[in-house]
């Protein structure tokens, strides 16, 4: 339906159809059961699944934790969340972890610069692709650099590109060769992982575990390149995971040093 846009005035109206029954089936209805259920207890656990993704990131379910709607005048699913009386949530997170963990693995000169410099990473990519002055970078220009930096990190392929733009598949292409021609640190990079992949079947993440890809010297040109993308992606977000796992452990260790009473996701 997003590549139909603007091909009919029904279009727009199926998608805001579709947005909102799909937060009504998941979270009205769903959260109403499972709050029905926690009222018996007093909390409602959702259970995190360390092994839940093939990259190693925890997944959420029974209730999916990890993908609430964000909070705005329509929609306030976040709010039936709150903390027992003496408690306070905490939230914490790492700032463009992945992008960090690209720049790490990369030595791209242009992303080692950005973060250096302290721009805020897809802007500072915005900036080199459009070759254009940071404070002068546009919104779509941002957006553009955003997703295919999320592109990037995630393994998308041109297809996927071209949906996370809401753009044809021959722009998409456009701007990844824009960036790869701005990147070419990336490009060498990626370049070693797949050879080395090829070699060994297998990649790394940043403490050692290992991913296992067979379909890398597939015959099929559609199912080797799925591979080579998440040879990519499997470095790049399994690393990822294991730095959160590693930082909620020493969180929780340090909680628990200083004396505060902590009810923990680790638990």
């Amino acid at each position: 339906l997003n590549m139909l846009w603007g091909k009919h005035e029904i279009i727009p109206l199926l998608l805001e159809y579709r947005g909102w029954r799909k937060l009504q089936s998941t979270y009205t209805e769903g959260f109403s059961k499972i709050l029905i259920y926690g009222k018996k207890y007093g909390k409602v656990y959702g259970e995190f699944n360390q092994m839940g993704t093939d990259t190693g990131r925890f997944s959420s379910s029974n209730p999916n934790l990890q993908n609430l709607p964000r909070d705005s005048e329509e929609i306030q699913f976040r709010r039936i969340f709150c903390a027992p009386d003496g408690y306070v949530m905490v939230d914490a997170d790492y700032s463009q972890l992945e992008m960090r963990l690209l720049a790490h693995y990369s030595r791209d000169q242009n992303l080692l610069d950005g973060f250096n410099a302290g721009i805020d990473a897809h802007t500072s990519t915005a900036s080199v692709m459009f070759d254009v002055p940071y404070t002068q970078v546009t919104k779509k220009q941002r957006q553009i650099a955003k997703n295919i930096n999320f592109g990037l990190s995630y393994g998308a392929g041109i297809g996927k590109l071209a949906k996370m733009l809401g753009t044809s598949k021959e722009f998409a292409r456009e701007m990844w060769e824009l960036h790869h021609s701005k990147y070419q640190g990336i490009v060498k990079w990626k370049a070693s992982v797949l050879k080395q992949c090829q070699q060994d079947m297998f990649v790394r993440t940043i403490i050692g575990r290992k991913r296992r890809l067979w379909d890398i010297h597939s015959q099929d040109p559609e199912v080797r390149g799925h591979a080579e993308r998440q040879a990519v992606n499997a470095i790049i977000q399994g690393s990822a995971a294991d730095i959160a796992k590693e930082a909620m452990h020493l969180l929780h260790k340090k909680f628990k040093n200083d004396g505060l009473k902590i009810l923990s996701v680790l638990h």
